[in-house]
């Protein structure tokens, strides 16, 4: 996870590369919202799921 500081060892191949990055917005989705959760901003929340949502998609399109 690149954005945490680490990233996976050695160069991504084409084919991982979008998988990764789905990940990353998946993972970043889920925080963005538990942080509207916990600070009650309902319509960002609410938000966060379509990005979770659309992160999904491209999972299961692109991860084969």
């Amino acid at each position: 996870m690149l954005f945490l500081g680490f990233a996976p060892k050695g160069r991504l191949r084409t084919r991982e590369a979008p998988t990764w990055n789905l990940f990353q917005a998946l993972i970043s989705a889920l925080l963005f919202a538990g942080w509207g959760y916990l600070d009650k901003r309902w319509a960002f929340l609410a938000l966060q799921f379509f990005y979770a949502t659309s992160a999904l998609i491209g999972l299961v399109r692109w991860g084969n």
